[in-house]
């Protein structure tokens, strides 16, 4: 796998703990961050990020890198923790509020397994403290920083910096873009091919081998132009509020962007949340289907049962560490515009101030992303599966410099190259799986992403 080159980049060795981050944050007028990503002045800063979290009512743009960490193989996790850690010891923050605190933004692959021409780019995990970041909470407030390793910069020299890039974003204007059209629709695996291999599958998990394996669908797609990627998020973000919208471009013409309603981990201090995201049904035509979906969901003996196993590995995952863990005795409709989950909401109370990192690594991937147990889903997985995972379905997010920070599973995606897209949708296979019934579930799954790109099946 290619890797991308960015300033100040860190693989695999020790930071040189005397490279002392210089932070400072400044309150600025509103501004559109779509808009400032979309800016053609901008287009070759790399890398570009933009995160919404529509539960903490913020949004996040970053520019540029003033540090890009890598790492690849099992101990892929740690060493991003420890090298993250490095980088903000002794560091010179101007900033109080821990919403704009610095933070590197990044995640990691589903798996350490060799990826594809469509993930050159991304690495088994990535992150980068980004330059200027911008930040914005729904009511506009607005806030720019600037992060920098150079020692020779004053305080006075560095205000002056900020003043003059920030001259630069209010002298951006909307750009009016529009999706190319779209040329071909590819499955990557025919309905026979599907079918044979949840067959396959189900009759494992009826022998005993696991109880659960998520599998995954591939689409590709070409269109006429390359991807306006900030104009698919703009829409994205439009018909699906109540999900985290994101997008990754490590080089410009590369992205990887969704909107996802699956919360990994969210910490803040002693205290974390969780959730479980396992069951669908589509959403009715009107309030007394959608009523009838919702009903035959809450009481389907086989989403239940897949439900449960996501809550339970959860569970066992974070006892260990947690002094208190409040988990429902049941789940409850978590509604999105064309889809409805069993959600359960977690929240735990931990005995020690752990890295956000920490629990990205116990939790990834749960059996709503991989399936359960955990180590024979994952040989499922590489085995049955003909394209590359890459970062689908994998942990991306924040860490700041307190070590805490939000993390998805990055569902609902896709990758793009230039004027071509890979789109990915997930089913849980369990043992009374139809495989028809499971295509028609990651049609679904597809919709919001193909409706952004203007297409359809």
């Amino acid at each position: 796998m290619m890797t991308a080159e960015y300033p100040e980049t860190i693989q695999r060795e020790d930071i040189n703990k005397e490279t002392r981050l210089f932070s400072i944050t400044q309150k600025i007028p509103a501004i559109s961050l779509l808009d400032l990503l979309n800016d053609p002045a901008l287009a070759s800063e790399n890398p570009l990020f933009y995160w919404r979290d529509p539960y903490q009512c913020i949004s996040y743009a970053g520019v540029g890198s003033a540090r890009t960490i890598t790492a690849d193989g099992a101990k892929r996790f740690a060493m991003i923790r420890e090298q993250i850690s490095a980088t903000f010891e002794n560091a010179s923050i101007r900033e109080a509020d821990i919403h704009l605190l610095p933070r590197f933004l990044g995640g990691f692959a589903f798996n350490d397994l060799p990826s594809d021409r469509m993930w050159s780019g991304f690495p088994s995990a990535m992150f980068t403290l980004p330059r200027w970041m911008v930040s914005q909470r729904d009511n506009g407030d607005t806030w720019l920083t600037l992060n920098t390793f150079n020692i020779n910069l004053s305080h006075h020299s560095l205000l002056k910096t900020m003043d003059e890039f920030v001259l630069q974003l209010t002298a951006i204007q909307p750009i009016q873009s529009r999706i190319p059209q779209v040329s071909t629709v590819t499955p990557m695996m025919s309905p026979a091919e599907w079918d044979w291999m949840i067959s396959a599958v189900t009759e494992h998990i009826r022998f005993g081998a696991m109880e659960k394996v998520v599998l995954a669908r591939t689409l590709e797609l070409s269109f006429e132009d390359a991807l306006p990627v900030i104009h698919v998020l703009s829409q994205l973000e439009r018909h699906y509020p109540d999900c985290y919208t994101f997008t990754i471009q490590p080089q410009r013409g590369r992205a990887f962007f969704g909107a996802t309603p699956e919360l990994l981990v969210e910490k803040t201090g002693f205290e974390l949340r969780t959730a479980a995201l396992a069951g669908s049904r589509q959403r009715g035509r009107d309030p007394l289907e959608d009523e009838v979906f919702g009903a035959e969901l809450l009481h389907s003996a086989k989403d239940h049962h897949e439900h449960a196993v996501v809550v339970e590995e959860i569970r066992k995952s974070l006892e260990p560490y947690a002094a208190a863990l409040e988990i429902p005795d049941s789940p409850s409709l978590l509604r999105l515009s064309n889809i409805q989950h069993l959600y359960t909401s977690i929240h735990a109370e931990l005995m020690a101030d752990d890295s956000v990192l920490d629990f990205v690594e116990r939790l990834h991937p749960t059996p709503a992303m991989g399936g359960y147990p955990r180590t024979a889903a994952l040989e499922v997985i590489a085995n049955s599966e003909s394209v590359a995972r890459g970062w689908y379905a994998s942990p991306l997010g924040w860490v700041d410099s307190n070590g805490d920070g939000v993390f998805v599973a990055a569902i609902r995606s896709a990758v793009s190259v230039e004027n071509k897209a890979r789109l990915y949708a997930g089913a849980g296979i369990v043992a009374d799986s139809d495989p028809q019934t499971e295509r028609a579930e990651t049609a679904l799954k597809f919709k919001p992403l193909l409706t952004a790109l203007n297409t359809t099946l």
